[in-house]
């Protein structure tokens, strides 16, 4: 967990969500590098990205990492981290078979529906809720905006 903080991950994820990952997909070579056995995890940051995801998803399905802790934090993100590099592993699995990220997959699965059954949140019922005042309301029709949690950008 110590990576996700490090500037080398925010790197990556910035590469994937700040549009460089879809230039670099409309080139049909940088495609056909991903087919390949072995993927350069420095020419394709992506990749790094999923297998540090594939391992931690790994580590909570195998229950070294509890589920809820991990749901309660990041599982709006894993769903992200999949739906945007969920291309890269098609293309992968062309020539790897089902299996390449499985674990990934099945955490994003896992976290879609504890973003199901925990639409609210998890703030516990009987704690009074602390005033949050929003001092910028006109700000939020400006353009660059993230959708809330849990709201379709799609």
């Amino acid at each position: 967990m110590d990576k996700w903080a490090t500037p080398e991950h925010r790197k990556s994820i910035n590469y994937v969500f700040q549009g460089e990952l879809d230039r670099h997909l409309q080139d049909p070579q940088f495609r056909q590098e991903l087919m390949r056995p072995w993927v350069d995890r420095l020419a394709h940051p992506e990749v790094a990205l999923l297998d540090y995801w594939e391992n931690l998803a790994t580590f909570i399905k195998m229950r070294y990492t509890p589920e809820e802790t991990f749901m309660e934090t990041g599982g709006s993100l894993c769903i992200a981290i999949w739906n945007k590099l969920m291309p890269v592993v098609a293309i992968m699995r062309r020539t790897r078979g089902p299996q390449v990220y499985d674990n990934l997959e099945w955490l994003a699965a896992r976290c879609l529906r504890w973003e199901e059954t925990h639409s609210r949140g998890t703030y516990p019922a009987d704690t009074p809720r602390m005033p949050v005042s929003d001092l910028f309301p006109q700000d939020a029709d400006m353009p660059g905006g993230m959708p809330a949690a849990g709201a379709s950008g799609e």
